[in-house]
């Protein structure tokens, strides 16, 4: 049998600069990898043991990603980004135990962010 060890995506985006800037600066996420050095066009960021990469492209693909953060403190990540990106729902505490909401980055990626809380559900749905 065999393990996976990690797992990292790899999205485009139309700006490198403003993407990388967003995840830096808002999401606390920091450069790992920048090619090439003189006018990058693909960047690795890392969290801790999350990697999101980017790669620069003139026309972005109709069909945007989705995917989840785990986090421990999802209110303070929802202060960060409520004034700076588009929240299309929540933040609620879902029927599972989960404090969960979701906002899209400067190219329309849907990033949840959800936090396992022992609150009371404020959301059946």
């Amino acid at each position: 049998m065999f393990s996976i060890l990690a797992l990292s995506v790899r999205l485009p985006c139309r700006s490198l600069k403003r993407t990388t800037e967003f995840y830096t600066k808002l999401l606390g996420f920091s450069v790992q990898t920048a090619w090439p050095e003189e006018n990058p066009e693909y960047a690795g960021l890392r969290f801790g043991d999350v990697l999101v990469a980017f790669y620069e492209v003139s026309d972005l693909p109709a069909i945007r990603a989705s995917f989840v953060l785990e986090t421990d403190d999802a209110m303070e990540i929802y202060r960060r980004v409520q004034n700076e990106a588009t929240v299309l729902w929540g933040p609620e505490v879902y029927f599972y135990g989960c404090r969960e909401f979701c906002f899209e980055d400067p190219d329309g990626h849907q990033i949840i962010i959800s936090e396992i809380t022992n609150d009371p559900v404020t959301c059946e749905g």
